[in-house]
């Protein structure tokens, strides 16, 4: 995940150094969806997606190794 993360900052940096894309923190920039980026449904779209990711990772760690 790590590598990830580093991937897409690089490839953001790219994109911004380009002018493909806006800035992120910019005032007139709402993003893709604007409802995620404000207040509480924002928050809570975070910690579902967080949470969905905490239960594939468990499961995926708890499965036993068949040969």
């Amino acid at each position: 995940m790590i590598a990830g993360g580093s991937l897409a900052g690089i490839l953001y940096a790219i994109l911004f150094g380009n002018g493909l894309v806006r800035e992120a923190d910019a005032g007139d920039n709402p993003g893709l969806w604007p409802l995620l980026h404000d207040g509480t449904g924002g928050l809570i779209a975070g910690g579902l997606l967080f949470f969905a990711l905490g239960v594939i990772l468990s499961r995926v760690g708890q499965r036993k190794l068949t040969t």
